[in-house]
């Protein structure tokens, strides 16, 4: 029998695609544009 609990849901509060646990900033979607696409917050590619 399975654990109540095999089946739980990974939190991502604004849904993209970085759980909660690992973004932070958890109610703000990351934008995704090849610039520090890993730490969960909307952010622009600096000028060069």
């Amino acid at each position: 029998m399975l654990s109540s609990n095999a089946f739980a849901q990974i939190s991502d509060t604004d849904n993209d695609g970085i759980p909660d646990s690992s973004d932070s900033c958890p109610n703000d979607p990351e934008t995704i544009n090849g610039f520090q696409d890993s730490d969960g917050c909307p952010d622009v590619v600096p000028p060069v």
